[in-house]
């Protein structure tokens, strides 16, 4: 049976650097590679219906999660002739809105968490944020602020939310407020999870030991990493921002 492996995590968090190292290969935000009889991957699914899930809850949306999640396994990346062995897809928004779906999809699945240093999280957000208003018009650097909380963090807004706050409160934060209170819920959520999950389907890993634990990444995914690539930025051009 196909073994579907995600990531749960924060973002800014190493993820690209695992698709590059288990994928052979060079960085691709939404392309993927066969290494093997399995498939590595970052982002390469498409609309997802997060904003749904956001509103009525990961737990009440599982169907539907299953099935967007199936749908796309099947659609996008099983193209081989013969079965896979693993999809590895190391997309953050996988395991922390579809986690509770895994087990309807019909595949076998892992997660693998990966956290961050919490400052070190929130210094990186914060470089994207800077990032973004330094290159883009006003009204488009809004946009894609909202659209970043809407579609892809945990807000206080979110049916599913375990940290509450009033929604005036919420609005007065500033952006590192914000991601400090994103980091802490991303654990929370991940904690709560946990307790649900077969302890042989999840690793947890931290990013500041990424290097070191490969191996043990690679025994948990069943597919092997690239020596190669293990020093390779996974987007030179962009590296004063990450």
């Amino acid at each position: 049976m196909t073994t579907f492996i995600c990531t749960f995590t924060t973002g800014r968090s190493g993820t690209g650097f695992l698709s590059s190292v288990f994928g052979h290969a060079d960085y691709d935000k939404r392309g993927f590679r066969h290494v093997g009889n399995n498939i590595v991957a970052h982002e390469p699914f498409h609309s997802m219906p997060i904003r749904k899930i956001k509103e009525e809850g990961m737990k009440t949306a599982s169907k539907e999660g299953a099935e967007f999640i199936k749908r796309q396994i099947i659609i996008r990346l099983t193209k081989a002739e013969e079965p896979l062995d693993n999809i590895f897809v190391t997309d953050n928004k996988i395991g922390r809105y579809f986690g509770y779906s895994l087990d309807k999809t019909g595949y076998d699945y892992k997660i693998l968490y990966v956290e961050r240093n919490m400052d070190d999280t929130v210094r990186s957000f914060l470089k994207r944020y800077k990032y973004r208003q330094n290159t883009m018009e006003p009204e488009t650097y809004t946009k894609f602020a909202n659209r970043l909380w809407r579609e892809t963090l945990y807000t206080p807004l979110d049916a599913s939310t375990i940290n509450m706050m009033p929604r005036r409160e919420w609005y007065r934060m500033n952006v590192k407020q914000r991601m400090i209170w994103y980091w802490h819920e991303t654990r929370d959520q991940w904690d709560r999870l946990k307790k649900r999950l077969p302890e042989s389907k999840y690793m947890e890993v931290n990013m500041e030991d990424l290097h070191e634990n490969l191996h043990k990444v690679s025994k948990f995914i069943g597919i092997p990493y690239d020596k190669t690539r293990l020093n390779v930025h996974v987007n030179p051009s962009v590296k004063d921002r990450e």
